[in-house]
């Protein structure tokens, strides 16, 4: 419990992280929420919310949460790959060290998506959903994000790559998703839009659930339970991928 207490405090504390994906989320949701209240159309309400508003919280959100895994990168390079490795090997097992920084960094991640989906409730209109099937969501997206910095970190050398291919991937599947800049790439006939990518499915759950969004006034539970079961396989594969790479090239 030490070590978890002691990686639970560098991912609070830490200014970076905090500024990164607490401030600058909640700093992006305003500043689209203010850019966009002059224009026709943007108070588009359904249920007393605003739609727009609310797909700007959501998906925002979701991105500064997949790429969470920026943060288990920086602790696999400054704990495992550099001289510190062996004063932990003197105490621990990596393994144990590396579990709870993952389980540090998830708790961080929920936390810093419960505030931004706050602001976003509170201040800027939006509605976030159906809480129980966000918190899903949430647990999820921020597993999948860590898990993913893990395996990439078990192959690439330098820690700036690593962060970079990190950041590329996130970017890619929003866009293949159609939930970034408004572009559309209807690929395999539009299945990469809703199933395709763990950000198509962590979308389509939340507003299935019940986001007046999207076109979405009414839930469509069995859609949104589905979306979240094939998140949860999405998240399921990344965490076998990182078990059976950690175990053939461990850090």
């Amino acid at each position: 419990m030490i070590i978890l207490k002691h990686y639970i405090k560098r991912a609070f504390l830490d200014p970076i992280g905090v500024l990164v994906f607490v401030l600058m989320p909640i700093i992006f949701i305003t500043v689209m929420y203010l850019l966009n209240m002059d224009i026709e159309g943007y108070y588009h309400i359904v249920n007393g919310y605003n739609t727009v508003s609310t797909g700007n919280v959501i998906a925002n959100m979701l991105v500064f949460q997949f790429m969470g895994g920026t943060y288990i990168i920086d602790y696999v390079y400054l704990d495992f790959k550099s001289d510190r490795r062996w004063r932990l090997l003197s105490a621990q097992s990596l393994n144990k060290y590396l579990l709870y920084a993952l389980a540090a960094c998830v708790m961080f991640s929920m936390v810093s998506s419960l505030i931004v989906l706050g602001v976003g409730y509170f201040f800027l209109n939006a509605y976030v959903g159906n809480i129980i099937m966000i918190l899903a969501v949430v647990l999820c997206v921020a597993l999948f994000g860590q898990l993913l910095g893990i395996f990439l970190s078990l192959f690439v050398k330098k820690k700036s790559t690593c962060e970079g291919i990190l950041m590329a991937s996130v970017w890619i599947m929003f866009i293949l998703s159609g939930f970034m800049f408004g572009i559309e790439i209807p690929v395999f006939g539009g299945f990469m839009q809703d199933y395709g990518t763990p950000a198509a499915v962590a979308i389509h759950a939340i507003f299935q659930s019940g986001l007046p969004a999207l076109g979405v006034s009414e839930p469509d539970m069995n859609r949104a339970y589905l979306s979240l079961a094939i998140l949860v396989g999405f998240t399921a594969a990344i965490a076998v991928a990182v078990f059976v790479a950690g175990r053939r090239k461990p850090l």
